[in-house]
């Protein structure tokens, strides 16, 4: 199999697997416990919160874990807004957001809260002047997704939070596609709350992180046992924690040109199929890419492949019979949107694999 689908999800590294391991049939015991067990697994935790934090230069304090980015979402979107409505209620975030952002948004809205959706231009970036004059007295926070989940655009990072920060309003990423992939230094951009997920990186699914910046309040979302500090209350994903910090530490370890592969995949399919890539002047990640091709149904192509796994966009949605709400946005016609791939790679993607891919991908078109 011939797998380019890792914006989806990633393998996980064997090296994760085999650090894991050990705490699903050894070391299985419940960290909250006050035992020796407990104790020395309590120890394991702090020392995984501390690699997680030195990836993106934060303190591991600031570090809580969660099942994944769309929990964690909910957790910060929530959370925030409840402990501080008494500061405002309104929300700024863009209508390119993943849907976990957008769907909690409209849960917000029902509740009283106002939400602004910033419009992006056709290379999928938002105005700064917008965001400038769209930030008031009432609000409280702005949410953006750094590196878009179905294009690989990267918003400007550096002028949005230098915006932000001249206000009251607290700053939340979505870093999803950026952690590993891009320079993520919380001591270099001020960001206030930022969310990842282990398996977007080669780590196990079911565990992600919240950055939450000291001084942040938020409500719990999940009440209990008061693990995480009272936010995350629940029994300690254990292993889930040492494969995501087993995973935060081989990206440093692990430089593989991903770029090569991105521009060889992009110059091959303009050459063979003479299609558009989305975003093109745009700032991209190495490992989206998205294309535009002419009279074809990107469905039907993608189930005549057998050996190649590439999807129509973010697989979050994948239940949804509609154009993609991110393309759309960035002006391109429905019919056009319904012909879009959606490349991703990962340090594991070869060249050979790109040329094996690419010929059958032209075999299920011509056919």
């Amino acid at each position: 199999m011939i797998y380019l689908d890792n914006a989806a999800t990633t393998k996980v590294d064997d090296i994760v697997i085999n650090e894991m391991n050990n705490y699903h049939s050894k070391n299985y015991g419940n960290a909250s416990s006050k035992h020796f067990h407990g104790v020395e697994l309590k120890k394991k935790i702090s020392q995984a919160k501390e690699t997680i934090s030195d990836l993106i230069n934060c303190k591991k304090e600031e570090i809580c874990f969660t099942s994944g980015a769309t929990e964690a979402i909910n957790m910060a979107f929530k959370g925030y807004a409840e402990s501080n409505i008494n500061l405002g209620n309104h929300i700024i975030t863009t209508k390119v957001e993943h849907k976990a952002v957008l769907e909690v948004c409209k849960y917000l809205e029902n509740i009283g809260f106002d939400v602004t959706y910033l419009d992006v231009d056709k290379n999928g970036l938002i105005n700064i002047d917008e965001l400038k004059n769209s930030i008031k007295t009432e609000t409280i926070l702005v949410s953006v997704l750094w590196v878009n989940n179905e294009t690989g655009i990267i918003q400007d990072l550096k002028a949005i939070s230098s915006i932000v920060e001249q206000s009251s309003a607290k700053l939340f990423v979505d870093a999803t596609q950026a952690v590993g992939k891009i320079d993520v230094d919380l001591n270099q951009i001020h960001i206030d709350m930022l969310c990842f997920s282990g398996h977007k990186f080669h780590g196990p699914k079911g565990i992600g992180v919240l950055y939450i910046k000291d001084g942040i309040k938020l409500s719990p979302l999940i009440m209990g046992g008061g693990q995480e500090k009272g936010l995350r209350s629940g029994t300690i994903n254990v292993p889930g924690i040492i494969g995501l910090s087993k995973a935060c530490e081989l990206i440093k370890l692990t430089q593989v040109d991903v770029k090569a592969i991105s521009n060889y995949t992009e110059s091959s399919l303009i050459e063979i199929f003479n299609c558009n890539v989305i975003g093109q002047k745009a700032n991209r990640s190495n490992y989206i890419l998205n294309v535009l091709f002419d009279n074809i149904d990107a469905d039907v192509i993608i189930s005549k492949l057998r050996n190649t796994v590439i999807s129509t966009g973010s697989a979050c949605n994948s239940e949804i019979q509609e154009p993609s709400h991110v393309l759309k946005n960035m002006a391109i016609r429905d019919d056009k949107a319904f012909s879009s791939l959606r490349f991703s790679f990962s340090r594991f993607t070869t060249i050979e694999e790109i040329d094996l891919a690419l010929k059958e991908l032209k075999k299920a078109i011509n056919n």
